[in-house]
């Protein structure tokens, strides 16, 4: 787990991250992410937008449990750490 992610912190360093640390397994919501890498949801969901634009972003829907008990459907998130190089290098 990263400590903190600093504002300077880019796609190229996650993704560099990813790859050399373990990778979360499965797909999750932004607030998780922001959880795993201790930043701002705020920060999570900027790298999330620019991980989608370069392509390295899966996204489908993941259940997960609401305030009231009810589980719902929600989007989740997974970062293409295989496939990616090329697109986030040539992005940046």
């Amino acid at each position: 787990m990263i400590k903190s992610i600093p504002a300077s912190f880019t796609l190229n360093d996650l993704m560099a991250y990813l790859r050399d640390g373990e990778s979360p397994e499965g797909f999750y919501t932004p607030t998780e992410w922001a959880d795993h890498f201790e930043c701002p949801r705020r920060q999570m969901l900027e790298l999330l937008h620019e991980a989608k634009d370069a392509g390295v972003l899966e996204i489908s829907r993941v259940t997960r449990e609401r305030l009231d008990g009810i589980m719902t459907p929600v989007p989740g998130y997974r970062f293409d750490v295989e496939g990616g190089d090329e697109n986030v290098q040539a992005d940046h």
